[in-house]
């Protein structure tokens, strides 16, 4: 199993993986999509392996860290009542279970990676990506080992990855509806790809 640093959120069995580092808005829209009935992977890193020539995305749930401005977007972090300050990282971190019970899926396969940044602006917008272009920009986020034959694996695993999946730059709005749609459309999009490409096949 490969690490990734990204959050995974999962949907009719299928999920999207955002990528991106600190401050690129993953926690708020991993809160905002399971408060809207996604399943959660993980909000900062999951673990990817090879199963029967398809990439499954593997749960690794540790606290999510929110920062003031999270927050204030979601009212209904008020009612966690554990939270840990992280005074180094100005963020505070607490488990989403406590939350919204039974949130976290254990496996799911990855339809879409998605590489967001958040916007000045109250729409979001999204634009399409080649799979070469995501598949570099994966290899950012990948926790690469000294081990030659590993570090081998692991780039083949993300390879593997960049082809299953369709990829996408999102830029977040501040309107959070919105931008959920928007995550539904993609992922609805792409179950719509696959099956499409099955009837080919057959």
């Amino acid at each position: 199993m490969f690490p990734l640093h990204a959050a995974g959120l999962v949907k009719e069995g299928r999920s999207c993986l955002f990528l991106g580092r600190s401050g690129s808005g993953k926690s708020t829209l991993t809160l905002h999509l399971v408060k809207n009935g996604y399943g959660l992977l993980s909000d900062d890193t999951i673990f990817l392996r090879e199963k029967d020539g398809r990439i499954e995305a593997l749960s690794f749930p540790e606290e999510i860290n929110v920062s003031e401005q999270t927050m204030e977007l979601i009212p209904e972090l008020s009612r966690v009542e554990n939270f840990t300050v992280n005074e180094l990282r100005n963020k505070s971190s607490f488990s989403i279970e406590e939350l919204y019970p039974g949130c976290v899926v254990d496996t799911s396969e990855p339809a879409l990676m998605v590489f967001p940044q958040i916007a000045e602006v109250e729409s979001t917008t999204v634009a399409p990506m080649s799979r070469t272009e995501a598949l570099a920009l994966a290899m950012r986020y990948g926790y690469f080992f000294l081990n030659p034959s590993t570090t081998g694996r692991h780039f083949e695993i993300l390879s593997l990855l960049a082809r299953q999946t369709r990829c996408f730059r999102l830029n977040s709005g501040s309107d959070q509806e919105e931008l959920r749609r928007t995550v539904d459309r993609l992922l609805t999009g792409s179950l719509e790809e696959d099956q499409t490409s099955d009837g080919r096949k057959e």
